[in-house]
């Protein structure tokens, strides 16, 4: 993708645009159209409105038409992935819907269809309005595009990166994609407008959301896990499957070695005498279908794997760990969470919990991103927010 459509209108955005509630919204319903029959044909459907006529929407000069872009990606379970525009990092690193401001000497047909050919690499754009929200002096605008390689993301993000597919998990429930924040104003419409969130099968039911989660690793094979998944051996500690976590857990392995110590391959030194990896981490992203999920709960009936006890393995472990991969028999995947150290206040093992998914197809490769070295402290703190991408 190209660069914004015009960053004099753009960039105004963070400054004008406030967090707000979005109230008294109405999403503008027409009889189902030939093209939403193809849609649904595929499986799926979605907003199954006919294209609007754009002459109708009563836009005055000068007002802002937020465009809310959305895709729908088909290899495996289907899901929503919507285009956010990113700031700079001056600008906070805010990511939120990009806007024009209403040329009423221009038919809005053609100012849309500038928007569009100004960030997307092609030259056959097939966008469909599929309907609007007013909310105050502002409106808007959802667009369907067909997915296609030749506007979606590249594979490498970085931080100067300005456009990004976002999950529906990451604009409602994590508010985050990677650690850059979604304005409130993107959520607000989909929390307003429930309708938005969800995909659904031709009768009806809610297909699942994936979950972004992450996985962090020696930079130079990122790539080997982007393709394969991050599976693990069997010396895991919950069996030889594909493990996960949130941003800020998965910094620890992008950015020091296993012990903190220093690393060399081939006499030649990746890691400093921190453990710091020296060329930055690898850090994937990933839509995560979690499905049957198991729980470890650490609670005091569960099970004990005392037969995977091992010197100085602390008495909570036996039910926090499975290093047969016995869980795998009845669930899709696993949540471990933290416990207490006993007898240390205010420690716990575990501070960021993780995931665990059992099959390859569960997880499908987002975005790869190089971790910046320079925001590394000498060791891992799990409560610090700010480390980024280069």
């Amino acid at each position: 993708m190209n660069s914004p459509y015009t960053n004099k209108i753009i960039m105004k955005l963070q400054d004008q645009l406030a967090p707000s509630i979005i109230k008294q919204q109405h999403i503008i319903h027409n009889p189902l159209k030939k093209e939403n029959t193809e849609v649904m044909a595929h499986g799926h459907q979605y907003l199954t409105t006919r294209a609007i006529d754009l002459n109708n929407i009563p836009c005055a000069k000068n007002q802002r038409i937020f465009m809310c872009i959305y895709h729908i990606q088909t290899e495996g379970t289907p899901f929503l992935e919507y285009l956010l525009y990113k700031y700079p990092k001056n600008k906070c690193d805010i990511c939120l819907f990009p806007f024009i401001g209403r040329d009423t000497k221009k038919n809005l047909k053609t100012q849309i269809d500038t928007f569009f050919k100004s960030i997307i690499n092609t030259p056959d754009i097939k966008w469909t309005s599929k309907g609007y929200i007013q909310k105050d002096d502002d409106i808007f605008m959802l667009f369907h595009l067909p997915y296609s390689e030749d506007f979606r993301q590249k594979h490498i993000l970085r931080r100067d990166t300005e456009w990004w597919w976002c999950l529906i998990d990451e604009i409602c429930n994590q508010r985050h994609v990677v650690n850059f924040p979604i304005h409130d104003s993107v959520t607000n419409l989909f929390l307003k407008n429930p309708t938005l969130i969800y995909l659904k099968d031709t009768k009806g039911k809610q297909f699942p959301i994936p979950r972004a989660l992450y996985y962090g690793t020696y930079a130079p094979i990122a790539p080997f896990y982007f393709v394969f998944g991050p599976k693990q051996t069997v010396s895991g500690r919950y069996g030889p499957y594909y493990y996960l976590g949130s941003y800020e857990k998965i910094i620890r392995y992008a950015g020091w070695s296993p012990e903190y110590t220093p690393i060399k391959k081939d006499n030649i030194s990746i890691a400093d005498e921190h453990g710091r990896l020296i060329e930055g981490g690898g850090i994937i992203r990933y839509a995560v279908f979690l499905g049957n999920l198991k729980v470890l709960l650490n609670h005091p009936h569960d099970k004990k794997h005392d037969d995977l006890a091992i010197k100085g393995t602390l008495d909570f472990q036996l039910r926090l760990e499975d290093r047969d991969g016995a869980w795998a028999e009845h669930y899709d995947s696993l949540y471990y969470g933290r416990a207490k150290i006993g007898g240390e206040p205010g420690r716990v093992w575990r501070t960021n919990p993780g995931f665990i998914t059992k099959k390859f197809k569960q997880q499908i490769p987002l975005s790869m991103h190089i971790l910046d070295k320079k925001t590394l402290k000498t060791n891992w703190d799990p409560h610090y927010y700010k480390y980024y991408i280069q």
